[in-house]
């Protein structure tokens, strides 16, 4: 009788879960989403790895995600991720917008970014991990994008090849070009790298109005690759600024945000309704996206 039980056990989880989906589709806030994931779904209620689902998000996309890990999860049970950034994004985005979307991994913001101003934008993905690009390429095909081109090679401040280090657990959002004991294990793999300077030379871009960057750790290689990109487009920057994954490596939070700062941008974070709020050069950042904003043209 003890499969019986099992069986019984896994029906009730899926039930649950079934049911605290769909009430945290209505959460109305980003505080505490985080809690509700680690404490509850993950350990007690996310499927065995590995079962690919495909579901509907906010804003009608579609994406084959794997609930059992920690962004899919999220993406899974609220519908969303990062959600005060894709507010901000579809806020300003407008017709003709050129965007590239550095660490693509899935292709989430990918699909923000292409659905965005009535699907007139144009967007260059940048991931070079085959399985991330694998369920990049399903995820547009399943939202019949047609203004995504895909790339696979890393940003960083050279052109060559880099060492990509592999994550040490599911979360195929954690491998990176900076190796880290936290997060990465030694073992890593060989990818081609590029600079944004040289991107656009090559693709002969002469627009850029949004770059987005999270590379677990080597957003500063990519800003340095990217000078004449800054000062002569002036795009909005996104970046994922860990104070932890900074210090690891002996830089700041703080050293990225001046770095910007002198080419004339402003840091903000990003409120829960998408809103753009100042932010200190010594403020604290805990895995926080921080937008930079031109504060004038050069």
């Amino acid at each position: 009788m003890m499969w019986l039980g099992q069986v019984i056990t896994l029906r009730m989880r899926s039930l649950l879960g079934s049911l605290l989906r769909m009430i945290l589709r209505l959460y109305p806030m980003e505080r505490g989403k985080y809690w509700i994931l680690v404490n509850i779904y993950l350990p007690l209620l996310a499927p065995k790895a590995g079962k690919a689902t495909v579901t509907t998000l906010r804003h009608g996309l579609r994406m084959k995600i794997d609930p059992s890990e920690y962004l899919q999860a999220h993406l899974y049970l609220f519908g969303s991720y990062e959600l005060p950034t894709i507010r901000h994004i579809r806020s300003f985005l407008t017709p003709g917008a050129v965007c590239v979307d550095v660490g693509a991994q899935m292709g989430y913001l990918s699909l923000a970014m292409a659905t965005s101003a009535g699907r007139t934008t144009a967007v260059h993905a940048f991931e070079p991990e085959d399985m991330n690009a694998a369920r990049f390429q399903e995820n547009m095909a399943l939202n019949s994008i047609s203004n995504v081109t895909l790339h696979r090679e890393a940003v960083s401040n050279i052109e060559g090849t880099l060492h990509l280090f592999l994550s040490k657990t599911a979360n195929a959002g954690t491998h990176s070009t900076v190796y880290n004991e936290r997060n990465v294990t030694e073992e890593s793999i060989q990818i081609p790298a590029t600079t944004l300077d040289a991107f656009v030379r090559t693709w002969s871009i002469e627009r850029v109005d949004l770059i987005k960057v999270d590379v677990e750790g080597a957003e500063f290689e990519v800003l340095q690759g990217a000078d004449h990109v800054l000062r002569t487009f002036r795009p909005r920057v996104i970046l994922e600024l860990s104070d932890v994954l900074q210090a690891d490596r002996g830089m700041s939070s703080r050293q990225i945000k001046e770095f910007m700062v002198e080419r004339g941008y402003a840091p903000f974070t990003i409120a829960d309704d998408g809103a753009a709020v100042p932010s200190a050069l010594d403020a604290p950042h805990v895995n926080d996206n921080v937008v930079f904003i031109p504060t004038e043209g050069e």
